[in-house]
Order: structure tokens, then C-alpha cells, then sequence
């Protein structure tokens, strides 16, 4: 191309361009005089808000309201009055900028996505420079190899399958080296999203989901990252993985020559000739690592995954189980130390809940086992369809369709470090557990998962509408009938991985239903270039299922 011709060019571009505005034309600001609310609880939004000032105008195209990096959506707008309903907020919540734009310039104040009802301290009151996340679904029967179900209920198999890690152990550590509000891990549990409503129901469509694209780039080197426990001896424990199919572990080599799939590790003695085989891995026993597997170019991600594939529990304690049932005998708290070296965080005990045991009280189908249903294993039955829970004719939307029991944790926290003189690394600021049940529609078409298209989602204490039964207190939700028939209808395919389903399809895929007790543990740190902060570590535990579901609707239901 010609220089003349050039020119003319970006002539041609510049006079396409007269007509378009620049961002700020001159003119009355807006200003921000008072908001209807200044925060709610939980992180999903969806209320409405009232912004109130001046300079607003009456054209909705020339208004954008933003919280923290989330355009709000316009529902009325004049010069002195702004309707809009709340996005969703920042994973971990806080408080976000709010901003009014107009062609005349900003108005900003503040909004507040408040997450510290279930929490000991105030979480979301320092700067958040990463977390680490682990989930120990070992007592989950699709989730980790506890023999515990296998034996109250023989036969069902929940030692064949850990469909979290080799144990149902897996977990992910991070920080970034820019101020990210609330930042936290991008999921819990299985799948499970990382929205945190209030103690009511919510609907969404489509779920909310994180959209980590482009952070790459602003990991940071968290140094040595894992936890140890005193229950187990720091020796060596070795794993002969030859057997199993071909996989990267952490940042180790690539391990498994397939000759068996899915394959178990086979536990060797260290001292024997069996530990100098290729493919033998050696573990410190007392010591869960985080490890940053690298990417396709060697390089390391900093994106650190839980490495633990020997298959024992963890978490195992020396603590003597409480006043429980025979169900929960093996079921206790146990104590790790957490060490971040490049948050300065080294040996910090945390005391952890439970396993989190849930009972399908209400709402499934047929036994598992012979006699009655197992409610424990709920997350391998089938859903009913017809919602009448209380013999009333016909059914109503407050019907009862599904109920969930559990026992609450005895871990109690009441004290965390008071740091009105100033923090140091490794005091914990704050400590909050919660229980978020969702229930989801993952839907699959000829290219795979389509994202989820609807979910509905609770978060509620612990302890939430006790009551005792046998003697052993237990926490209950319900899932109403309003909730379950906005849930479309989902076949799980059968043969290929799409069962047949054409691109237009809408109904295969898996009805999904998690339930998770999430204890986090805001650990007072420093980054190596001086940044203080918090790290969260995020403790999970809980169940899953995968079922067919057909909506009430498309039932003759009586």
C-alpha cells in the first residue's frame, strides 16, 4: 500500500467515525445522592435498587451503572431517580464501586455483597491475596473410597468408583498479583458454582459461573504450599503407578503405561527393590502438597492442584467420636497446619468440621438395598416425579419434593485474632461455615456440556430448622414444589456420550444435585512484595448425585 494511499485510509476511517461521541461531552455530572439499599446478603443479586441524585437525564442509552465489574440492568431512569435490578457479585462478596456513567461524566459510591452472616470475624474486611481450597469427599459413595457405606449398606459399591481424585480428594490453590475483590476459589465440591445465596431459594438462568480468562498471566509463585496431619508419621509412602492410565500427577512426570483403566495405585515398601521401579512415586505420609503442574510449555502455571493419591482419608483424626449414632462413629473432626511460604502463613492449626452427612429424607425413589431405602445414599437413587408430600388432594407449589437432613458440625469457633494493634502472618482473622445446597440442569448436545442452564441454590447455617430425631439433632431444607418445576426436564443419555441428541435437543443431560458444608479460614499473610493480606483456605465436604428428572407438570400426577 502507498503512502498517499495510506493517508487516505485512515481519512476514510476518521470521517466514518464523526459521528460517534466521544466518552465524556462536556455537560453536568451525575451526582450520587442516596441508594435504597447499601447491600445485601449473599452474592447473587437480583433485587432492586434505587440510586437517587441528580444529572441522570431520562435516555436509558446514555446511563450505564456498573458494580465492581458488573453492569447493572436499567429498569427506569429520569434526572433524579435510577431503577435497576443488582447483578451478581464478587465470588468471595464485599464491597464494590458503584458507578453512574453518563455522557457528562461518573457519580460513584458503594454497594456491599455482605457474606459474613455465617462468620466468625469479618472475612471480606482485608484485602484477599489468594486461597487454597481442598474437598474431601471421602465419605461421599460417588465421591471418595470410604468403606463405611459398603459396610451398613454391602452390595451398593461405593469402593469401585472415587469420581474426586483416587481418594475424592482434589483441591486448588492461587494469588494474583493485582487487587481482585473478594477473590476465591472458582469452585466447590463437584461442579458445584460459586454463587452463595441466603437461607431462601433462587432461581437462575443461566448459573453463575466464573469466567477466569486472561488471569493467567497474574499468578504469583506461592512458594511450597500444603497441609500436614499429626495422624499420620512423616515417612515415606510409596505408590507404584505403572498400573493405571497415563496422567500427569501435580507437577511430576507423566505416569501409567494404561493397563488398567481407571486403575488403583498400589502401595509398595519404600525400602523394598518394587520402590526403585519406574513409576513409583514417593509421598511424605503426614503431608497433602499443592503442586503447580506445568504448562505445555514446561512453564509453571502457579495454579496449584491438591496431590494426593494414596488411597486413605486425609483427614484422619486421633479424636475419639462424639455422642453419635453408629452411622457417624468413624465420622469426626480432624486438625491439619496449613504452610503458604510465600505468604509468610508456616504450621498454622486449623481445627476442621466433620464430614458433612446427608440423608435424603424425602423424595426418592426406589431401595438401593433390600428393606427400606438407604437415605444415605441418595446420590445413587432415583427422584420421584408427583410432589404431594401430605396426602392433600392434587399438589400445590409449598409441596414438599425433596428434603435433606444433616447432623450440624461440633466444631465451634468463637475466637479469632483480634487484630486492632496490627496483624502478623498466620493469625486467623476469620472463620465461616455454611451449607449450600443447589440443584442443577447440565444439559449435553453433540459438542459436549452446554454450561448450566438452570440452577436453584440456597445457602443457610449449619444449624438451620433443628430438630431431633432418635435423639441426634439434625439440620433440615426442603425443596418446595415452586422450586422443582422450574427444573426442565433431563434425561441422562445412554450408549454415546450425547445418547443420540441432536444439536437441538434440550432435554439430555444430567440432573445434578450437590450439598456442601464449606468452612473458610481467613489466615492473615504477607506476599514477598510486601503486600499484606488474607489467604482463604476453603475446607469442603459433602455429596452429589446424577439423575433423570421429569418436570411435575409432564406427569399425570394426582
Amino acid at each position: 500500500m502507498s503512502k498517499s494511499l495510506f493517508i487516505s485510509s485512515l481519512l476514510l476511517l476518521a470521517a466514518c467515525d464523526a459521528g460517534l461521541r466521544p466518552y465524556y461531552e462536556g455537560g453536568v455530572a451525575p451526582s450520587i445522592t442516596e441508594l435504597s439499599d447499601s447491600g445485601e446478603p449473599g452474592n447473587l443479586g437480583g433485587g432492586e435498587l434505587s440510586i437517587r441524585g441528580s444529572g441522570f437525564g431520562t435516555d436509558p442509552a446514555g446511563v450505564i451503572v456498573v458494580f465492581g465489574a458488573a453492569n447493572a440492568e436499567l429498569l427506569s431512569v429520569d434526572d433524579s431517580e435510577i431503577r435497576v435490578l443488582v447483578p451478581t457479585g464478587p465470588i468471595a462478596g464485599g464491597e464494590v464501586t458503584l458507578t453512574v456513567a453518563t455522557a457528562g461524566g461518573q457519580a460513584v459510591s458503594s454497594y456491599r455483597y455482605d457474606l459474613n452472616a455465617y462468620a466468625e470475624g469479618e472475612p471480606t474486611a482485608y484485602k484477599q491475596l489468594g486461597f487454597v481450597q481442598v474437598n474431601n469427599f471421602w465419605e461421599s459413595c460417588l465421591g471418595g473410597l470410604s468403606d463405611r457405606l459398603d459396610s451398613l449398606y454391602p452390595g451398593v459399591g461405593c469402593t469401585d468408583i472415587a469420581y474426586l481424585g483416587w481418594s475424592g480428594t482434589d483441591g486448588t490453590a492461587e494469588a494474583y498479583n493485582f487487587s481482585y475483590p473478594g477473590l476465591q476459589s472458582q469452585w466447590y465440591g463437584f461442579f458445584g458454582g460459586v454463587d452463595m445465596g441466603t437461607d431462601e431459594w433462587r432461581i437462575e438462568r443461566p448459573a453463575l459461573s466464573a469466567y477466569p480468562a486472561g488471569l493467567d498471566d497474574l499468578q504469583q509463585d506461592l512458594g511450597s504450599v500444603y497441609l500436614t496431619n499429626s495422624f499420620f508419621e512423616n515417612n515415606d509412602i510409596c505408590l507404584d503407578m505403572g498400573p493405571v492410565t497415563p496422567y500427569y500427577l501435580g507437577n511430576r512426570p507423566r505416569y501409567g503405561n494404561g493397563e488398567k483403566d481407571p486403575g488403583m495405585p498400589e502401595v509398595v515398601d519404600c525400602k523394598s527393590d518394587e520402590a526403585e521401579e519406574p513409576g513409583v512415586v514417593r509421598y511424605r505420609g503426614d503431608r497433602l502438597e499443592f503442586c503447580a503442574p506445568p504448562n505445555d510449555l514446561g512453564l509453571p502455571t502457579y495454579s496449584y492442584k491438591a496431590d494426593w493419591a494414596i488411597p486413605e482419608n486425609f483427614f484422619r483424626s486421633e479424636e475419639e467420636p462424639g455422642p453419635r449414632e453408629d452411622v457417624l462413629d468413624d465420622v469426626t473432626p480432624s486438625e491439619v497446619e496449613l504452610v503458604v511460604t510465600g505468604a509468610g502463613i508456616s504450621g498454622v492449626p486449623l481445627k476442621l468440621p466433620e464430614s458433612l452427612i446427608v440423608a435424603g429424607a424425602e423424595g426418592f425413589g426406589s431401595p438401593l438395598t433390600s428393606g427400606d431405602l438407604a437415605p444415605e445414599l441418595w446420590g445413587v437413587s432415583t427422584l420421584g416425579g408427583c410432589l404431594d408430600d401430605d396426602d392433600r388432594a392434587g399438589e400445590g407449589l409449598d409441596d414438599v419434593g425433596l428434603s435433606f437432613t444433616w447432623p450440624p458440625s461440633e466444631v465451634k469457633y468463637t475466637d479469632v485474632a483480634d487484630c486492632s494493634d496490627g496483624c502478623v502472618p498466620g493469625d486467623v482473622v476469620a472463620v465461616e461455615t455454611f451449607v449450600r445446597i443447589s440443584l442443577s440442569q447440565l444439559p449435553l448436545g453433540w459438542f459436549g456440556p452446554n454450561g448450566l442452564a438452570t440452577r436453584a441454590v440456597i445457602t443457610v447455617p449449619d444449624e438451620f430448622n433443628t430438630e431431633r430425631e432418635d435423639g441426634v439433632e439434625l439440620s433440615r431444607v426442603d425443596v418446595p414444589g415452586w422450586v422443582l418445576y422450574q427444573m426442565p426436564t433431563t434425561t441422562i443419555p445412554s450408549g454415546t456420550a450425547t445418547g443420540g441428541a441432536s444439536p437441538t435437543a434440550v432435554n439430555k443431560g444430567y440432573f445434578l444435585i450437590t450439598i456442601e458444608r464449606v468452612t473458610n479460614y481467613s489466615v492473615y499473610g504477607a506476599l514477598a512484595d510486601g503486600t499484606e493480606g488474607v489467604v482463604v483456605m476453603s475446607y469442603v465436604t459433602g455429596d452429589f448425585g446424577f439423575y433423570d428428572w421429569t418436570n411435575p407438570l409432564e406427569l399425570n400426577c394426582e
